[in-house]
């Protein structure tokens, strides 16, 4: 029961500390985007500054803009990566917490078991040796053999 209780306890340990599996966010997946980033920007950027009045156009450039509008979706992209890993790391941990349950389960039912049968052998050794007692001699042991 113990190395068994042990090594689960273990592989739980390894489940849950796991890192995530989402791909780190680094300077040049920033500020390289995708092509496709880019384009999907631009077009939602171009719209967006011929609405600006002229101090904004002063004040921000288009190119800031879809700049900006490209971090912000590789940020979102991020974000949604991590979301996406820890709900798999959250599916395992409670995978291997509902394992760890049945397996706890199945050993209390194990340890119910043996202690049922050691109960019952007892209680029929006991019957045995009143039985021995009284005279009935098929229920007394039989001595042992000596070479």
């Amino acid at each position: 029961m113990k190395y068994s209780l042990s090594l689960i306890i273990a592989t739980l340990a390894i489940t849950v500390t796991s890192p995530l599996q989402a791909q780190p966010l680094t300077p040049s997946s920033v500020e390289n985007p995708s092509a496709e980033t880019v384009a999907s920007c631009t077009a939602e950027v171009t719209s967006r500054y011929a609405m600006l009045d002229p101090q904004e156009k002063k004040r921000l450039t288009m190119a800031e803009m879809i700049k900006t509008c490209s971090i912000n979706s590789s940020m979102i992209a991020f974000a949604n990566a991590q979301n996406e890993a820890f709900a798999n790391n959250q599916r395992a941990h409670e995978a291997a917490v509902a394992e760890y349950e049945a397996s706890k389960a199945a050993y209390k039912q194990q340890v119910l078991q043996q202690q049922a049968d050691y109960e019952n052998a007892r209680d029929q050794w006991r019957k045995d040796v009143e039985a021995c007692e009284r005279g009935d001699m098929s229920k007394c042991a039989l001595p042992p053999v000596v070479d």
